[in-house]
């Protein structure tokens, strides 16, 4: 694990799938800490995200198989570049990954603590002749005993949008989209929503605001989609994904076409993508 620190913010960071370890703000560690409830922490989703409806999917009339997310959560991490508030790190392309997803790529995480903010970037390089398709996300989940100890109990939720529509699951896979009004919630909302659905996702939703009295949290997504997850025990929930995408899983009524996949990001031959998440600290109410 690699640490990179300002004197407001601390976040620690494992090569493994380049996945987050924590995120200390002022001390207060708001990141889940893996469980047997959910064994993860702040994974990213590469080259699909969500699943692929019964696994697998066609390119060029050939048949690939991928599980949920991706695989790049198990892939190894090189540094590329480290400093007291930036980590960059990159994985390639390999034989595994050339028989399940037949594109070369490099894809390079950034974590950048710049003042009160946690700055992530995700880029992906095409280093094929030929244009790519592929999904991307980062996932990360914030454990309820650390949101409340920044926040307080009574943190409202405040969403920035223009014309959201949420994309409707059954329950894994999509089976349409809806216009949806989300501008206040509080978090129980959410958290009621996700004991009936598997996950919640709106696009177009731009940024999110967590704020109290005694400081907001300012989450500002550059993808396509927001989308919240969580494992609810006993309607007793311990944390709450807060997540940005660019894809969608699967449409119930797919036809596996890789290509025709609603949400993907093509890339050209030798071209570049890159998309920001952003976690903010500011003064409270």
């Amino acid at each position: 694990m690699y640490v990179i620190s300002n004197n407001i913010i601390e976040v620690g960071v494992n090569t493994l799938g380049a996945e987050l370890e924590y995120i200390k703000i002022n001390g207060i560690d708001i990141l889940w800490k893996k469980t047997d409830l959910w064994n993860q922490q702040s994974p990213v989703l590469f080259p699909i995200v969500g699943g692929l409806k019964d696994g697998f999917y066609f390119y060029e009339g050939k048949k690939y198989e991928l599980k949920p997310h991706g695989f790049i959560s198990s892939k190894k991490f090189e540094v590329a570049y480290l400093d007291k508030n930036k980590i960059i790190l990159s994985s390639k392309y390999d034989q595994d990954t050339l028989l399940c997803y037949p594109f070369k790529y490099e894809l390079r995480l950034t974590y950048h603590i710049e003042d009160y903010s946690l700055k992530v970037s995700l880029e992906v390089k095409n280093l094929n002749d030929k244009q790519i398709s592929f999904s991307i996300g980062i996932h990360p989940g914030f454990s309820y005993a650390g949101l409340y100890a920044l926040l307080g109990s009574n943190f409202k939720m405040k969403f920035t949008s223009d014309k959201p529509e949420e994309i409707l699951f059954n329950p894994s896979y999509v089976i349409g989209k809806t216009s949806v009004n989300i501008p206040y919630l509080c978090l129980d909302d959410i958290s009621r929503d996700l004991e009936i659905k598997r996950t919640i996702c709106y696009k177009g939703v731009n940024s999110l605001e967590l704020s109290s009295k005694k400081c907001c949290l300012r989450f500002t997504n550059e993808m396509s989609y927001m989308a919240f997850w969580q494992k609810n025990p006993n309607n007793n929930p311990e944390f709450i994904c807060i997540e940005g995408w660019d894809g969608i899983p699967d449409y119930e009524n797919t036809n596996h076409n890789f290509n025709d996949k609603e949400g993907n990001i093509i890339l050209a031959a030798n071209d570049k993508y890159i998309r920001n998440f952003e976690i903010k600290i500011i003064k409270g109410e």
